[in-house]
């Protein structure tokens, strides 16, 4: 694991635990692929700038995409993401959407 991937997750985690979202629910199996879609998502987004820290940019992603209540099946294109890395086995199928 890089820096980048243990920042993502932690401030992913941070997140979550302080707000109310569906992936409070989750168990570590069913969130680890939510994650991993969420980082390769931000990486693509609008919010992965340079001219803001990457902590910064992290935060602004997550408080913009992780309202109460959202799935992943939402935002357009990160299902398909995350179908692709399932069916490449970059992340486990063990999904409850």
């Amino acid at each position: 694991m890089n820096y980048e991937n243990f920042l993502f997750s932690q401030l992913f985690m941070n997140y979550i635990e302080n707000n109310e979202t569906r992936y409070q629910e989750l168990e570590y199996d069913d969130m680890y692929p939510e994650v991993i879609a969420h980082r390769e998502y931000f990486l693509k987004s609008k919010h992965n700038i340079d001219s803001e820290s990457e902590y910064d940019c992290i935060l602004n992603y997550l408080e913009d995409n992780l309202p109460n209540e959202l799935s992943i099946d939402s935002f357009e294109g990160l299902k398909e993401l995350r179908d692709d890395m399932i069916k490449r086995g970059e992340i486990p199928n063990k999904l409850n959407n």
